[in-house]
């Protein structure tokens, strides 16, 4: 049997009443993110602060804050990785008046868990006046940079794949290892389109790259011997790379069948072969499942109505102790944030209709699970109505999937708000 145990909490719980309030039931979540260092001695908290996001660094023997990130002016902490022990990279966002939302301009700021040493290190931002030295500086860039690689075997570097902010046919971007101390880079790869990323193997060696060409079509490209190799089977040119297996050197990536859902294939890298590991008959993938610390898929999400997860290889028992916690928070989605280079320690998500999110420490080698913090600890989710999920068939006989909430102990016809979506890209979760 397994237990769980709630040992610690990052903020005081409120005392709820019995009755939701409406301001309650609106109001932004606050914690958004929660992922643990290398070495499993501190955590990195995304959270909601006056109106604008920061980023909370937390010992966690003894639990205290050890530092604090946050922007002056119009930026907030967008998504953050460890990229060593001790510092955080972090992508920028910016608030605009014209827009509802922040926008990320491919910024990325790093800073130590103890708030020392941040640093622009790549954007427009990140400039160096270098007047009378021989030393390398770091200089702005005008690109849009997604991390690709954490290189988490280099405490110094991470790889990068940069987006030129001017889109024509001459501004094609590239690959760099960028120092997240001093923000220099250097070159590493020049990808082979415009407007696209490059994919790793998870131990910093390219094998895809993607981009659209001047119709804007989006082409695949295979890396091998230093050179990019545009892929032109049919099917395989729109696929997506999601995976690695590095000993049987096969690579893992999404295709989209003419009129049939999303499937996950598996191909031998360099070659155009492929077998389907996974396709569902009625929904798309929405998500892939990862063991501790590897690129190798061992699973899929799925929302066929409820969320559900479906595993294809058992992992060396991962599959089956994640199993374990499903079962331990069933009816929810849960899924790991992050994992210690060991693999021994991992921060969980639990989420679902009636829970915004809740974050647990787990210890894969003693099984325990203990509590650490919630997203919206203002709500609890007994006094929330749980969403139904139905379907109807239309005239065309075209089945669209809704979900139901109903009011509390009603047993009358209510009325019914009707929250349409433009879908099938995204549900109301």
């Amino acid at each position: 049997m397994r237990v769980i145990l709630f040992v610690f909490s990052l903020w005081p719980s409120l005392v709820l009443s019995a009755q939701v309030t409406l301001e309650d039931l609106v109001r932004h979540t606050e914690v958004e993110e929660v992922k643990i260092s290398p070495t499993g001695t501190h955590l990195a908290i995304r959270k909601l602060h006056e109106g604008e996001r920061v980023l909370i660094f937390m010992s966690i023997k003894p639990l205290k804050v050890t530092g604090l990130l946050r922007f002056r002016g119009s930026e907030e902490v967008g998504d953050f990785y460890w990229a060593n022990d001790e510092r955080v990279v972090a992508e920028v966002m910016s608030r605009k008046a014209a827009l509802e939302a922040p926008v990320v301009y491919g910024s990325l700021y790093a800073i130590n868990s103890d708030g020392t040493k941040a640093k622009n290190i790549f954007g427009y931002l990140a400039g160096e006046r270098q007047v009378g030295t021989r030393f390398k500086k770091a200089k702005a860039t005008y690109a849009h940079a997604t991390i690709i690689d954490p290189l988490l075997n280099n405490k110094n570097e991470i790889l990068i794949s940069t987006r030129p902010w001017a889109r024509n046919q001459e501004s094609i971007g590239e690959v760099l290892r960028l120092n997240i101390y001093k923000g220099t880079n250097k070159h590493f790869a020049r990808l082979p389109q415009i407007d696209g990323r490059a994919y790793t193997d998870g131990a910093g060696n390219l094998i895809y790259a993607d981009g659209t060409d001047k119709d804007n079509n989006y082409q695949l490209f295979s890396r091998s011997s230093q050179n990019w190799q545009k892929i032109d089977s049919s099917i395989m040119a729109s696929a997506t790379p999601l995976g690695f297996d590095p000993n049987s050197k096969e690579a893992y990536l999404a295709i989209s069948p003419e009129s049939q859902t999303k499937a996950l294939i598996k191909v031998k890298h360099g070659s155009e072969d492929y077998s389907i590991i996974f396709q569902h008959a009625r929904t798309d993938l929405h998500g892939i499942i990862y063991p501790p610390n590897s690129y190798k898929p061992l699973g899929v999400y799925l929302h066929p109505e409820y969320p559900v997860e479906h595993f294809f290889d058992e992992g060396e028992g991962f599959s089956a102790f994640f199993r374990g916690l499903k079962r331990a928070f069933q009816d929810y989605r849960i899924g790991f944030t992050s994992f210690t280079s060991d693999g021994s320690l991992g921060v969980l998500k639990v989420h679902g209709d009636r829970l915004p999110g809740d974050y647990y420490l787990v210890n894969l080698k003693s099984k325990s699970v203990d509590f650490l913090i919630s997203s919206a600890n203002w709500l609890e989710p007994e006094q929330l109505n749980p969403m139904l999920a139905d379907s109807f068939t239309t005239e065309d006989k075209f089945q669209v999937g809704v979900y139901l909430t109903f009011p509390k102990n009603s047993k009358k016809k209510n009325p019914m708000v009707v929250l349409p979506h433009g879908g099938p890209h995204s549900r109301d979760y």
